[in-house]
């Protein structure tokens, strides 16, 4: 067992993981994450890419989301993010997606729609927490689909590390703030109602 819920009805509650090369976010991020969340208006139904072992959806869901997906190429990491869903019993509220994120958006937008009735203005939360030597920003952040994946009033944030500065404008989502939490920086998004 590795990284703990940090706060919601499961806090507390020691999550399986790997020891493989994955950096997991903190618990210390997450808090602060969540507490600029709190802020914001409910998000029921998040979307976590580059899941790693599903730390973040995990944490939202027990802090009240009604779902989430996730989004791991790796199937090491997809089984124990399943394991995770089991341990809490999450299974009728999430759903792993095996692939990588850069080609995951239609197959997202097309179980968002099959699964949610019909495409009622997409996810409240993005969270996107790439390996820090990866870059996908420009293919990933700056892909239109936002604008369907997204409900209006949806929040991205994306975990980078310090040394890297994203830009302000991204097609559809232009950065409404930037924290930086040691050598970990996190940027929050909205849609720019392009």
């Amino acid at each position: 067992m590795g990284t703990q819920i940090s706060g919601g009805k499961d806090r507390g509650r020691r999550l399986y993981s790997i020891s493989e090369d994955i950096r997991p976010t903190s618990q210390k991020l997450r808090l602060a994450i969540f507490s600029i969340l709190s802020e914001l208006p409910d998000l029921p139904r998040v979307l976590d890419l580059y899941a790693g072992s599903g730390t973040f959806g995990l944490e939202a869901l027990s802090r009240g989301a009604i779902h989430a997906d996730f989004v791991e190429v790796n199937k090491r990491l997809c089984k124990i993010i399943h394991m995770n869903i089991k341990l809490l019993g999450y299974q009728d509220r999430a759903r792993v997606i095996k692939t990588k994120v850069e080609k995951s958006f239609d197959t997202l937008l097309k179980q968002y729609e099959e699964n949610f009735g019909g495409h009622d203005g997409g996810y409240d939360l993005v969270f996107l927490d790439p390996p820090y030597m990866k870059n996908p920003w420009e293919e990933v952040l700056g892909n239109p689909i936002w604008g369907m994946l997204m409900k209006p009033s949806g929040v991205l944030i994306a975990e980078h590390s310090t040394d890297m500065v994203l830009k302000g404008d991204y097609n559809k989502l232009v950065s409404r703030q930037n924290r930086k939490y040691g050598d970990s920086s996190i940027t929050i998004f909205g849609l720019s109602g392009k």
